[in-house]
């Protein structure tokens, strides 16, 4: 398998604003997440995909989906 293809989890946020509060102003809140939780993180309009390092693929697919809640809740 090519490097940088291997499992990628594709995550559908709700609404592009909720994608821009999970990003942050110059994609701060997006550095700390994928350095807090050894994530890459690639995002395109609506669709956010993420890539797991230590923490697994499930672990890391849960931790996107709350923080898109949060953000979709208000919570920023």
């Amino acid at each position: 398998m090519a490097e940088g293809s291997a499992n990628w989890i594709e995550i559908e946020a709700d609404a592009p604003d909720d994608v821009r509060a999970l990003t942050g102003r110059l994609d701060e809140h997006l550095k700390a997440i994928q350095q807090a939780f050894d994530l890459k993180v690639a995002v395109r309009d609506c669709e956010v995909r993420v890539q797991a390092g230590r923490i697994g693929s499930p672990m890391a697919e849960q931790v996107v989906r709350k923080l898109l809640a949060a953000v979709h809740e208000g919570h920023t």
